[in-house]
């Protein structure tokens, strides 16, 4: 959590609002990356502008469907982020590449082969893209290897944090998108044990209840 902390502080301080909300999101849903990075402007805030009590969520790994509340942090996060990017529309992706990054993504045309395998079409070796209504290329979520050297290069370079997914480091930590989620899931138990610190295998059975 104390390391959760400091990168927001740092994400925040280099106005990388994209990144605060995205690991916000993680740390107070639980969820993983990849569903988080599907999240639309639309999931969050209603057609009247007005924040959304919840998120009605179904997990790409499992399809399992939640409901994850949205909670001050959240709203702090999403509104910084949307100050600071008023032109994103309601059916947009939230969290994707900037305009100028080379990795930026766009949708792409696919088809179904003979075999029946999906790939990706092009035509006189170039890539066909999806567009938009205006004729626009559809903006894809940022990757979550993009997303994972972000949260690498802002604890090696911005915190001096030596991890051991950090090439040639040994670092005795080992951090990534998933650690998010992990970081929710000690807070739901860190919860539970303080309220019922009298009873410790109860408060640890209705925490993993939780979960």
């Amino acid at each position: 959590v104390g390391i959760f902390n400091d990168l927001l502080k740092y994400f925040l301080d280099n106005h990388d609002y994209r990144s605060a909300l995205w690991i916000t999101l993680q740390a107070n849903t639980g969820l993983r990356y990849v569903d988080i990075s599907k999240f639309r402007k639309i999931e969050l805030i209603n057609e009247n502008n007005l924040f959304r009590e919840s998120i009605l969520d179904s997990e790409q790994k499992t399809g399992k469907k939640r409901i994850n509340f949205i909670n001050a942090a959240i709203k702090m996060a999403t509104l910084l982020y949307l100050w600071d990017n008023p032109e994103i529309k309601l059916l947009d992706y939230l969290i994707v590449a900037d305009k100028s990054a080379p990795n930026r993504g766009y949708k792409k045309e696919t088809y179904i082969d003979s075999r029946g395998n999906k790939r990706v079409k092009r035509e006189n070796g170039k890539y066909v893209y999806v567009l938009d209504s205006n004729g626009n290329k559809i903006v894809e979520p940022l990757s979550i290897q993009c997303a994972n050297e972000i949260i690498k290069k802002a604890l090696v370079d911005g915190l001096g944090i030596e991890i051991r997914n950090s090439q040639g480091k040994n670092g005795y930590l080992k951090i990534a998108t998933h650690s998010l989620r992990k970081t929710y899931s000690a807070a739901v138990v860190d919860y539970y044990t303080r309220q019922f610190d009298t009873n410790k295998e109860y408060a640890h059975a209705a925490a993993m209840e939780q979960l």
